[in-house]
């Protein structure tokens, strides 16, 4: 039985069948499958990202605190990409951020350090 068919059957409200009743098991494992599939395998971007995140970690271990744009110019990526990486890792308290003035300067800085 193809989809097609399956909808068509519905939709001219033929009584439901063992076939049916079949064809729909089998899309709805399929789509299980699909969905676990989803959840379980990062795309290209995320696992970029991880490795993005894992860096930041790394240069606040080494380096201490840092502003977003010295992240980014450490890093080579820019300061909204930095700034949208770092929000999940100071959400589950790997990260903080702290508002900070620097000589010579009249406003403040978001500044973020490692959780220790």
């Amino acid at each position: 039985m193809t989809t097609r068919e399956f909808f068509e059957m519905i939709v001219t409200g033929d009584e439901v069948t063992e076939v049916m009743k079949q064809y729909a098991t089998k899309q709805i494992q399929k789509i299980d499958n699909r969905n676990e599939k989803k959840r379980t395998t990062l795309t290209e971007n995320q696992t970029q990202n991880n490795k993005i995140r894992d860096a930041i970690i790394e240069v606040l271990k080494t380096d201490g605190e840092q502003s977003a744009k010295t992240l980014s110019d450490n890093l080579g990526y820019s300061t909204q990409k930095i700034s949208a990486l770092i929000t999940p890792l100071i959400d589950n308290g790997r990260v903080k951020i702290e508002r900070k003035k620097f000589a010579g300067s009249t406003t403040k800085v978001n500044v973020y350090s490692i959780v220790i």
